[in-house]
């Protein structure tokens, strides 16, 4: 597996692997997470309670936990808020693997988490398909010809094909999102090509949800366009 920072992380629990060979999955993930600052401190949600303490790693997936202050907050079962404060004590190691986290134990077995879903700002997306109102789903040749960029000071950049443009976009409330006009040069972009459709759709899209790491952008019941991740720096290649 390979090993990277965790400064400046956050995730979610997704399964404890017993040293036993079991597994064990929480209700929900959302209710068990942890947060590493960039100053070492750690910030965790444990069900109902919250805890705070420190973190350092000296050496490639090596990491050292403090002890941690966990609110006392009786939850409602099932919760596995109690055996997760003593299990955080009993990490040595990390390892990130396939954009999971797996935090293993002294005592056997290891944690494993998926990264913590955030809000839109300062995230790029690249198409993966379009599914229509008849159901169909439409991919694009080149899923990096068509990205979207969601700046933090509330601009949005866009490629579309042979095209670019800008425009701006903002979030009310989670899930709800409004995208403005967009500013766009106007190529004749070769078939095919869903850069036309695209820009049609794009004052329609509503409403988005980021689960597994993808990103779907709603147009309206059962129309959506789903992306995943784009590293910017990639449209240079």
């Amino acid at each position: 597996a390979q090993t990277e920072g965790l400064a400046s992380t956050s995730w979610q629990l997704v399964q404890i692997h017993n040293a036993d060979g079991t597994s064990v999955r929480p209700d929900d993930p959302n209710k068990y997470t942890l947060t590493f600052e960039a100053d070492g401190s750690l910030v965790a949600r444990l069900n109902c309670n919250r805890g705070h303490g420190t973190w350092k790693s000296t050496a490639p997936g090596q990491i050292e936990l403090g002890t941690m202050a966990v609110t006392l907050a009786a939850c409602l079962p099932p919760s596995l808020d109690t055996r997760m404060a003593k299990d955080l004590g009993a990490v040595h190691s990390y390892a990130i693997e396939d954009g999971h986290l797996r935090l293993n134990l002294s005592t056997g077995g290891s944690y494993e988490f998926v990264p913590l879903p955030k809000g839109l700002a300062d995230t790029a997306w690249q198409l993966l398909e379009i599914r229509t109102a008849d159901g169909t789903m439409l991919h694009p040749e080149d899923p990096a010809k068509y990205t979207v960029a969601f700046e933090a000071d509330g601009s949005v950049i866009v490629r579309l094909d042979c095209n670019r443009g800008h425009g701006t976009w903002k979030s009310a409330s989670k899930g709800q999102i409004e995208l403005g006009p967009l500013a766009l040069t106007r190529m004749m972009c070769l078939h095919p090509a869903l850069s036309d459709r695209m820009a049609k759709d794009w004052s329609s899209l509503h409403a988005y949800a980021i689960d597994g790491g993808r990103l779907r952008l709603t147009l309206s019941e059962g129309e959506y366009y789903e992306f995943k991740p784009f590293a910017q720096a990639e449209e240079s290649r």
